[in-house]
């Protein structure tokens, strides 16, 4: 920046530079990701922490060192973590959810179209059990979405 006869006559040229220009700056980030090891864990955030870990354990077995949390049993379970499904409560559902695939397993039924596949998930994930609290909204929606455009009705 060099001031010059086009600058104002009241421009602070020094008070600028200090202010907007100044290199060596201390900035403190406000750490909030309870993963993060600048994080501190509290009171306040540790139930935070450990749904975190338990997500991270059951996406990817093996991350995090004496694990001792909840983890997933079976394979329906699994794939809820690894479709990241927030609307629910896996480990509550998991159960539920399994007795519905070994189900469709054992009746020898086949989910070759879309069709079948959201009348599946619509037969589990609406009919099976109540609105989950935490996004009941998205439920709802997707309930629609997938009884109108899938279903027929």
């Amino acid at each position: 920046m060099v001031a010059g006869k086009y600058f104002s006559s009241n421009a602070n040229v020094e008070n600028f530079i200090s202010e907007s220009m100044y290199i060596e700056k201390k900035v403190q980030d406000k750490v909030e990701n309870v993963l993060l090891e600048k994080t501190s864990i509290t009171d306040k955030n540790k139930l935070q922490y450990d749904s975190a870990k338990e997500f991270v354990e059951n996406y990817e077995e093996g991350i995090i060192d004496n694990y001792h949390l909840r983890k997933v049993k079976t394979e329906v379970g699994k794939a809820c973590f690894l479709n990241n499904i927030t609307e629910l409560d896996i480990f509550e559902n998991e159960d539920y959810l399994d007795t519905c695939v070994r189900e469709i397993k054992s009746a020898g039924k086949i989910v070759d179209n879309t069709k079948k596949l959201f009348l599946v998930l619509y037969n589990m994930f609406f009919l099976g059990f109540k609105m989950i609290e935490l996004n009941v909204l998205s439920m709802k929606r997707l309930e629609i979405f997938i009884r109108c455009l899938w279903i027929g009705e």
